[in-house]
């Protein structure tokens, strides 16, 4: 009799261990995922926000890391550029080229707009101008790329919630088989 309460006293011990483990391993998936992936989503969206608004004297935070991230930020950066190189030719241009350059920088920022919205799949259909016509490309580029990367992060992302999902259910069954 003192044996068996001595054995369920040290299951449930164990279960009760084993939970905080589970539950201490959930919490960190959490913090890993919001400083590897919502952290920088968040920086990166500001980023496109201040492009969209014609701010382009900021640093971008070039990460170091290979992955889908460090890319998207390489992408801002061009993105960035492309941008204010359109205002610079904006600036530069006058007369007859007035006209043209004016349609190719509204068409450059109704498309910086619907990317600071979120659309993703929204490039620039009609061409500029000769002169103007790498910006449009470059832009169309660069939408294209940020637009897989978006893809694969979302898809990490995915990953890491499932990973979550899967821990807390077998800390669960665990938890369920120790009570029995």
């Amino acid at each position: 009799d003192k044996q068996a309460r001595s054995d369920a006293a040290n299951a449930a011990n164990l279960a009760l261990v084993s939970m905080i483990a589970m539950l201490g391993l959930c919490v960190a998936t959490a913090v890993a995922a919001r400083q590897l992936v919502v952290r920088p989503m968040v920086r990166a969206v500001a980023d496109i926000k201040n492009i969209a608004s014609g701010k382009y004297d900021f640093v971008i935070k070039q990460s170091s890391r290979g992955d889908e991230l460090g890319q998207l930020n390489a992408a801002i950066s061009s993105l960035r550029d492309s941008a204010r190189e359109a205002e610079r030719l904006r600036e530069e241009v006058n007369g007859a080229d007035r006209k043209a350059e004016e349609k190719a920088i509204g068409q450059l920022s109704s498309a910086l707009t619907r990317l600071a919205e979120g659309r993703l799949d929204m490039g620039i259909a009609d061409r500029f101008p000769e002169k103007y016509e790498p910006l449009r490309e470059n832009f169309n580029i660069t939408l294209d790329a940020l637009g897989n990367l978006m893809h694969e992060v979302l898809g990490t992302a995915d990953n890491v919630r499932t990973g979550s999902s899967e821990i807390r259910a077998a800390s669960s069954d665990l938890a369920s088989r120790t009570e029995t």
